[in-house]
């Protein structure tokens, strides 16, 4: 899915990679730490780059039982100012659209 909106660009291929690097690091590390999926609760602002993000990031982890259940929870109150015409992010798409942007 993508976004034409100024505010709301989706990842960059290299964004893409990034967030997987993040996945396999965080899988290593929760599978160290004996983190288990159950206690682990995903955020993520609802933006198009973070749900991406969260979305490739879960995608690698094979390591922690159970990670292929582990939801995202968009959390509206995780975002930074995306100065679209001088208003709170008037490019940041309805929770509708937004919900075929992740799992």
């Amino acid at each position: 899915h993508g976004s034409n909106r100024k505010g709301d660009p989706p990842l960059s291929a290299l964004g893409h990679e990034q967030a997987r690097d993040v996945g396999r690091y965080l899988d290593s590390f929760f599978e160290e730490k004996g983190i288990k999926a159950s206690d682990i609760t995903w955020l993520s602002s609802p933006f198009l780059r973070c749900l991406q993000t969260s979305t490739e990031a879960l995608a690698v982890m094979h390591k922690v039982e159970g990670s292929t259940q582990i939801p995202i929870y968009p959390e509206d109150g995780v975002f930074e100012w995306d100065d679209a015409n001088g208003s709170w992010h008037a490019d940041l798409p309805p929770k509708e659209e937004r919900i075929h942007y992740f799992p």
